[in-house]
């Protein structure tokens, strides 16, 4: 997960957030949120920087009200948002203990469990550095300054607009106004423009899983957006096909042709689905969406067809 804004992956959606000022006031709102659901909007103006603002910030939202209150029980949110003031570890230990005892789970009393076993430390002053790299779950100064959100620049270490001339006084106010966890950075929008230091993203081998998939389980997720899967995938994909149905057919070799159209109808039924979620997540004109449905009905009844002529070989 990115801990830093990567300008040059964002260019048309800082551009469109520097010169619309509905943008700016979408990404602002937005500021109190952890940093993935920042980079999010960005990807969505990024895909679209004339598109309609708040529907890019109402899908943002959505995921991030389903972070901060996953539970239907209001007992277990709250429980869960006492353990994320203690850190991303106990949080994450919540979160499995409920995974593990379902409804039957107390949320006041494994809390209770999780509070004593994630009691704050307190620093030491005869190695606060020590005491804030293990608080955080670092195993540097280096990753708990990307953690906290500090900056280095010009001899001096930066957070919240305020200097400092060292690291550890940074990092010791960091960590004060950082009680959640260290991806609710709120970053100021002046200084994705200014600050050189806000390149940063992690490497691919921390990508998410939904990097991870592969090509088949993109396609059929819609995944590759919709232009790319309907005309790429899609359109040219299957014309592909007609080149060894025709020699298939010219030649007569009937195992030949048998095999083409199965590959081809199992082909054409994983883009027919791949097109119809990429529309699910398009965010242009909405007549595109529509029209793509259209064509995935109207494969439909073409792939139907291919599964008759198949059968009646």
């Amino acid at each position: 997960m990115a801990t830093k804004i990567n300008k040059d992956a964002f260019k048309n959606a800082l551009l469109a957030i520097e010169y619309r000022a509905d943008a700016k006031v979408a990404f602002d709102s937005l500021a109190n949120t952890p940093m993935e659901y920042k980079i999010q909007f960005l990807e969505l103006l990024e895909q679209n920087p004339k598109g309609v603002v708040e529907d890019f910030l109402n899908t943002v939202k959505i995921k991030y009200d389903e972070w901060l209150n996953p539970y239907d029980n209001d007992r277990f949110n709250n429980a869960l948002h006492e353990a994320r003031n203690l850190g991303p570890n106990a949080e994450k230990e919540f979160i499995r203990v409920i995974e593990v005892l379902g409804d039957s789970a107390q949320p006041t009393e494994i809390l209770q469990k999780i509070q004593n076993k994630f009691k704050p430390i307190q620093l030491s002053p005869k190695d606060p550095l020590k005491t804030l790299i293990t608080k955080h779950g670092c195993a540097s100064s280096e990753e708990l300054m990307k953690r906290l959100g500090i900056i280095y620049n010009s001899g001096v270490y930066v957070f919240n607009d305020k200097r400092h001339e060292s690291f550890i006084e940074a990092a010791i106010e960091a960590d004060l106004e950082t009680p959640v966890s260290a991806e609710q950075i709120n970053t100021d929008i002046s200084e994705i423009f200014s600050s050189d230091q806000e390149t940063i993203n992690e490497s691919s081998n921390n990508e998410s899983p939904q990097q991870q998939k592969g090509f088949f389980s993109k396609l059929i997720n819609g995944d590759y957006g919709l232009p790319k899967t309907y005309w790429l995938f899609g359109v040219l994909g299957n014309l592909l096909f007609i080149i060894p149905i025709t020699l298939a057919s010219a030649a007569k070799s009937l195992a030949i042709l048998v095999l083409a159209l199965l590959i081809s109808v199992v082909y054409s039924l994983i883009v027919l689905v791949g097109i119809w979620r990429a529309s699910d997540k398009y965010q242009g004109a909405k007549v595109w969406s529509v029209l793509a449905k259209i064509a995935v009905i109207l494969g439909i009844l073409q792939l139907l067809m291919n599964l008759i002529l198949l059968g009646n070989i």
